[in-house]
């Protein structure tokens, strides 16, 4: 029930239109956007959790539990991993108007959009 909530928010988001063009946000400046920020998913309520980037590769997320783990950012892609569980990998591109996507949410060619939120706890 809770998946079919998030799906249908998520498709109310709005996505760019097929003429627009995306490209991969380089390394550096992704880097730089993971600056002790939560990644929020436009138009997509997930009420348990949430995911969190500090400087140095360190990963938190918060649901129901509390979990630490690293990132990484290769590619255009930030890779997460906690404990022994497989990485996790997603690609961040930009459009003409500076809006960032994220090609995680469906695994079918589409994107959704995602914004960095500067957060002042859990340094």
């Amino acid at each position: 029930m809770m998946m079919a909530l998030v799906f249908a928010a998520a498709l109310q988001a709005e996505l760019p239109p097929s003429s627009v063009t995306l490209s991969p946000v380089p390394d550096p400046v992704l880097s730089r956007l993971l600056d002790g920020v939560a990644l929020d998913r436009v138009g997509v309520v997930i009420h348990d959790r949430g995911e969190f980037f500090f400087p140095g590769g360190r990963y938190v997320v918060q649901g129901r539990a509390t979990s630490v783990g690293r990132y990484r950012v290769s590619g255009s892609r930030i890779c997460t991993r906690i404990r022994e569980y497989p990485e996790k990998c997603f690609r961040i591109f930009t459009d003409n108007r500076g809006r960032l996507f994220s090609d995680d949410m469906f695994k079918d060619g589409h994107v959704s959009e995602v914004r960095f939120v500067p957060v002042l706890s859990g340094r």
